[in-house]
Parts: structure tokens; C-alpha cells; sequence
């Protein structure tokens, strides 16, 4: 799969990965590097097969990365420790965030009003944090 993916950082994606694992698994002492190596790769495995689905809109595979560097620095926590499925569901209910699949209706199109709220309080705050 790795070679039809033109536009994807694999490298990016992997340190993000990478990131993402060790921040699941910072509280197991001593630090297991080849165990925080294993469960980024499975993560990066399983970002790889959202690529298709990308493509076939026309997205930058890019939002990959972006989406599990955003995973590591909002919700990697020590408890979850080796644990796969909170990645694999939030990766994919930010991928259908950012590139929406399914149609919405005047009910659910509430909640991402609600989103673009939150979004801009968190521009927000990055602009006043560097200031």
C-alpha cells in the first residue's frame, strides 16, 4: 500500500504514531521502547487504511498525520496504555469530521456548529498563548 500513497510523510506519520503510543504508555516504568515501537506501528498500520477513502475524495493524505498528531497531543493518555481501539475510533470519527462521507441533517448539522464554536475558541487560544 505504501507505494501507491504519493503525498503521504510515512515518516511524518510514523513520529506521530510514534507519539501517540508513548503518550498511552508513559506510566509503565521501566519504559518498554520495543512495546511503544510495536503499538506505533499498529497504529500507523491502521491509519494506512483510511488512504483509499482520501484519494477517492480528492484529499491530501496528509490529514492523516495531522489527525494523529492532533490524537497525541488531545487524547494519547497513560491509561489506555496498549490499548487499540480509542485510536482506531477517534482517527475515524475525525477523518468523517474532516472529510464527511455521510449527509447530515438539520439536526446533527447542530453538533458541527457546536465543532466550528470550539475550533475557533481553540484558534483563539493558540493566538493568545503566543502573544
Amino acid at each position: 500500500m505504501r507505494g501507491d500513497v504519493v503525498g503521504l510523510n510515512h515518516e511524518a506519520l510514523r513520529a506521530a504514531c510514534f507519539e501517540a503510543a508513548r503518550k498511552s504508555m508513559a506510566d509503565i516504568r521501566p519504559t518498554d521502547v520495543a512495546k511503544i515501537t510495536r503499538l506505533a506501528e499498529t497504529f500507523y498500520k491502521h491509519s494506512l487504511h483510511h488512504v483509499g477513502r482520501l484519494k477517492d475524495q480528492g484529499r491530501d493524505p496528509e490529514i492523516l498525520e495531522r489527525a494523529v498528531v492532533y490524537l497525541a497531543h488531545t487524547h494519547a493518555i497513560s491509561p489506555m496504555h496498549d490499548s487499540t481501539e480509542w485510536f482506531m475510533f477517534m482517527l475515524r470519527a475525525l477523518l468523517e469530521l474532516a472529510c464527511p462521507e455521510t449527509g447530515q441533517n438539520t439536526e446533527t448539522i447542530r453538533f458541527l456548529s457546536d465543532l466550528e464554536d470550539g475550533i475557533s475558541a481553540a484558534r483563539e487560544s493558540v493566538v493568545t498563548a503566543a502573544h
